[in-house]
């Protein structure tokens, strides 16, 4: 399926590399998982975990379910905490090709987020900053009470942990 028919369809397009035509310019986009870099070096992100599929009467879940946020999975409503946590997961991904979460279906996830199973960041790379480690985990808190507020919150722990 080309790129375009995915965004028509709300499907992920995971192949290497693409032909896109964005903002009226031609540009060769190489995908990463769920983030897309243009000829620029930009890193464009594609795909959060929706959430909720808005006015559907059968509230099914929509988007990618390894970046869902653990109350999304559980039928609340998507917030700034849950995007807070996609964001995480897609940070965890891009440093370990892993997810903290991995199940082959959507119960079993469920149920590790229930259960509270789930790999860390320091357990795959222990070689990270512990400041980068804890910005992660912060991100990746089960309970979006312990999350940063604001995606501004999150970038200023990930620049803090760089210094």
């Amino acid at each position: 399926m080309s790129f375009a028919a995915c965004v028509r369809a709300g499907a992920p397009y995971d192949l290497d590399m693409e032909m896109i035509t964005a903002r009226g310019r031609r540009i060769w986009v190489r995908a990463m998982g769920r983030a897309v870099r243009d000829e620029t070096g930009r890193v464009v992100l594609m795909d959060f975990g929706a959430g909720l599929a808005p006015g559907r009467a059968d509230a099914r879940l929509v988007g990618t379910p390894v970046y869902l946020a653990p109350e999304l999975l559980e039928g609340h409503a998507a917030s700034v905490k849950s995007d807070v946590y996609a964001v995480g997961v897609l940070l965890f991904h891009l440093l370990t090709r892993r997810y903290p979460c991995e199940a082959s279906t959507l119960d079993e996830l469920k149920v590790l987020h229930r259960s509270g199973q789930r790999l860390t960041l320091g357990d795959c790379r222990p070689d990270l900053p512990d400041a980068l480690l804890r910005a992660i985990d912060k991100a990746l808190a089960p309970d979006p009470a312990e999350r940063y507020r604001t995606a501004g919150e999150l970038a200023s722990a990930l620049a803090t942990s760089l210094d």
